[in-house]
């Protein structure tokens, strides 16, 4: 009984640290810009044919040279720069569904989308700043894009 009162006041620090420190560069600029603070998952971001696709990554420095190793990642959300709310945001139910990957507006199976609470995903802006972020395996990560269109 005393083992399991640690393991939820431990997953319950992880999640309240995880989520205390998801901060935005508004200032940040380019194409994919990866928060200096916060490099613990890197994402990648792909866009083609209209369409903004996620990729999740842990970087592993130890080897030589360092690899980039894919990630499982349970909460994903897309914001506008300026403190303006979450525009996209979709997350596993607990002990859910894991995915490496996304694609912005797409509902991986065994996600749910929590923002917008109805409805699909507002359209992307051309040349429009936004930042994705997410949470997963090793902790959490954001980065910046600018939405080229399609």
């Amino acid at each position: 009984m005393r083992s399991c009162h640690w393991v939820l006041l431990t997953v319950f620090l992880v999640i309240t640290f995880a989520f205390s420190i998801i901060a935005f560069d508004a200032s940040a600029a380019g194409p994919v810009v990866p928060h200096p603070d916060y490099p613990l998952i890197d994402i990648e971001v792909q866009q083609s044919e209209g369409q903004v696709h996620f990729r999740f990554y842990w970087r592993d420095e130890k080897g030589k040279p360092p690899k980039r190793l894919p990630v499982d990642a349970w909460n994903i959300a897309v914001y506008m720069p300026g403190g303006t709310p979450t525009i996209w945001e979709i997350i596993s139910p607990r002990n859910g569904q894991r995915t490496t990957q996304a694609t912005y507006g797409l509902v991986p199976q065994g996600f749910q989308q929590t923002v917008p609470t109805e409805g699909a995903a507002p359209p992307l802006e051309v040349n429009r700043q936004y930042y994705v972020g997410v949470s997963g395996e090793g902790g959490i990560g954001s980065a910046s894009f600018t939405y080229t269109g399609p």
